[in-house]
């Protein structure tokens, strides 16, 4: 042998690194879940329920009135109820299931850390929401009708929707760690799950009260489907004034959410330690705190009453308040329903004073007197301006947008109303001329086009849910 040789040493084999314990047991999980038939038997039901509601709403005469917009934006809003429903329910059983099956010993017995072991049960269980979205797209497909809302709903649909609902699973898997039993678990997540859903049954005027609409933006449920209602029926940018008063804007609707999916994300994340095999109990479970919930609910709702008067501020008054002039810049047009208008109106103030505060409306009138009376908050994404005060002689001109809903033969006028000075007093509002809108129907959704979904999906899921069950039967040797 030469000096330049030498003889090669062995090597050890390469021994790749193991996977996360997480992601073995999000793997496991997620074909227990799917494998096994439960996450496919609960899209499979929500599939039935979504085709019926689709098919009734293109087939009902009086349904089909809704405008695209709108059946797209209600068909999201059951998607997210259902999404969350389901991953609740999902989560409940998660780990207090296991534990009554007995199967949540051998997984402790994992040498891992108890929190990869939740992280990855809380992942297989959130991997119902994007099957439940990927359900509903078509169906958002078809009852679109060909507007450009089929984009920014999808978007948003599940960018909101996967905030919701993983804070909605992560509550259901707090309540699963804290359980013995199935039975307790299911009941405290359904009992949870209606107090949640328990601000739609307020009365309306309840809603647009002071404490409704401080409900409306800390409740999470609400507040995704108001800033919803707002981006995908009135046409609102992310910057808009939310309410015709006040500082809020658009996108503020979705910090409720996001804080919510966020903070329940880490409650699970920091009490995910204690799994075990026996549920302990928390120390905060034990604290009184219905009392104090309800006297601070009845101390909201006195103080609502009590502020409901006294609220009319003093302003200036006097012949500004009758010397408004409004004008517009078009007197008709022709649309097709689902179009939209816009317009400018000029205010001037043709008295001998700075005017008061003014406020400036639009409103609507169905000039056939079979037709349905008109809606205005449906037509436009901004009805109401406010104009603090114009000088001597000023003018100041406003943009409006209206949507055409329905077909047929309406009227669009503008009305300037002057703060009145005190109570007592009132004011002449001022009137524009109108613009006479005619609008040509739009084709209607024909029913047996969506038919196809409606039975196609539900058989499709169905099927699947039969391979899988045979596929099981020969690997355990079933025949």
């Amino acid at each position: 042998m030469s000096s330049h040789e030498h003889v090669a040493e062995p090597r050890a084999p390469r021994v790749e690194s193991p996977s996360p314990t997480w992601w073995v047991v999000f793997a496991r999980e997620a074909t227990d879940l799917w494998v096994g038939g439960k996450g496919l038997t609960l899209v499979l039901a929500y599939t039935v329920m979504l085709g019926v509601w689709s098919y009734v709403m293109a087939s009902n005469t009086d349904l089909r009135l809704i405008p695209p917009k709108e059946m797209v934006w209600e068909m999201l809003e059951a998607s997210i109820s259902v999404g969350c429903f389901i991953c609740m329910i999902a989560a409940a059983d998660n780990i207090s299931g296991d534990r009554e099956r007995g199967a949540l010993e051998a997984l402790l017995l994992t040498p891992t850390s108890r929190r990869q072991l939740v992280m990855g049960k809380f992942l297989a269980t959130l991997s119902l929401w994007p099957a439940v979205m990927a359900v509903t797209i078509p169906y958002l497909a078809v009852l679109s009708q060909g507007t450009d809302i089929l984009g920014p709903a999808s978007m948003w649909g599940m960018l909101t929707g996967t905030a919701l609902v993983s804070g909605i699973t992560a509550v259901g898997m707090v309540i699963s760690l804290w359980s013995n039993s199935l039975k307790t678990s299911m009941s405290a997540a359904l009992g949870l799950f209606v107090l949640i859903f328990m601000p739609f049954a307020l009365p309306g005027h309840a809603q647009t009260g002071p404490m409704g609409l401080l409900l409306q933006l800390l409740s999470p449920l609400m507040a995704t489907y108001d800033f919803l209602a707002k981006v995908l029926v009135n046409n609102r940018a992310l910057t808009d004034h939310a309410r015709p008063v006040g500082g809020l804007l658009v996108w503020h609707h979705l910090i409720s959410p996001a804080f919510f999916g966020l903070a329940m994300f880490m409650l699970l994340f920091f009490t995910s330690t204690g799994l075990r095999i026996e549920a302990g109990r928390a120390a905060w479970t034990r604290r009184r705190s219905g009392r104090a919930t309800a006297a601070l609910a009845i101390a909201c709702l006195l103080g609502c009453m009590g502020s409901a008067d006294g609220l009319a501020g003093v302003a200036p008054s006097g012949p500004a308040a009758r010397e408004l002039e409004i004008s517009i810049d078009r007197h008709h047009a022709l649309m097709g329903q689902g179009d939209s208008l816009v317009y400018h109106t000029s205010l001037t103030n043709r008295a001998t004073e700075t005017s008061p505060p003014i406020t400036v409306a639009m409103n609507i009138i169905n000039l056939d007197s079979r037709g349905d009376v008109v809606d205005p908050e449906d037509w436009s994404p901004r009805r109401t301006q406010y104009i603090d005060s114009l000088r001597v002689g000023e003018s100041v001109s406003l943009a409006w947008k209206v949507n055409a809903i329905m077909d047929g033969d309406y009227m669009l006028y503008m009305v300037a109303i002057a703060k009145p000075g005190r109570p007592e007093n009132s004011v002449q509002p001022a009137t524009s001329f109108g613009i006479h809108l005619t609008i040509s129907p739009r084709v209607k959704l024909n029913p047996k086009g969506i038919l196809l979904y409606v039975i196609g999906t539900p058989l499709l899921l169905a099927s699947g849910m039969i391979y899988l069950h045979r596929r099981r039967r020969l690997a355990s040797g079933g025949g």
